[in-house]
């Protein structure tokens, strides 16, 4: 939907529900019914597969894809079916190589001037990243308790606020 408002274009045709993130430079990720992101051009056109499941950590999907702040780069969540093996990555629009940043159980969230958030154990943690470097930073700090989480999409219910 344009931002002006009006119909909303659709895009592409999932038989099962997902999460994306649109750049600035037109690019809309998803995660696409094998379990993987695609990519897709905001005017439509054919997705294409950006990551593929790694079947020897037993992924089960790639979730809550969010672009970095260079529109390059993306945040996202690799489900597995054993929990030691669930984490965050970070990766390209330029390669299929992918870098973990985190070993987590729920969506990651970036946000500026430079944090991660991200849900444990019920409470909402926040740890500095370098969206330069691609790295964590320093220690995860606890900034909110007792936060809602989905395990049925591992996605824990949060949100920032900007900068009040």
């Amino acid at each position: 939907m344009a931002i002006s408002g009006g119909p909303a274009d659709a895009l592409v045709e999932l038989k099962l529900g997902g999460s994306g993130s649109w750049n600035r430079d037109g690019v809309v990720l998803f995660t696409a019914d094998d379990g993987g992101i695609n990519r897709i051009a905001e005017s439509g056109g054919n997705a294409t597969p950006i990551t593929t499941l790694d079947s020897s950590l037993s992924e089960r999907s790639h979730l809550w894809p969010q672009f970095l702040p260079d529109g390059k780069h993306f945040l996202y969540f690799a489900e597995s079916s054993k929990a030691e093996n669930a984490a965050i990555y970070v990766a390209s629009l330029d390669s299929k190589d992918r870098k973990l940043v985190l070993k987590a159980s729920s969506n990651p969230l970036y946000v500026s001037p430079g944090y991660l958030l991200f849900h444990r154990q019920g409470t909402l943690m926040a740890q500095q990243f370098d969206a330069d470097r691609l790295q964590l930073e320093g220690d995860a700090v606890p900034i909110a308790e007792s936060v809602d989480f989905n395990p049925f999409g591992s996605v824990a219910t949060f949100s920032p606020a900007g900068n009040k």
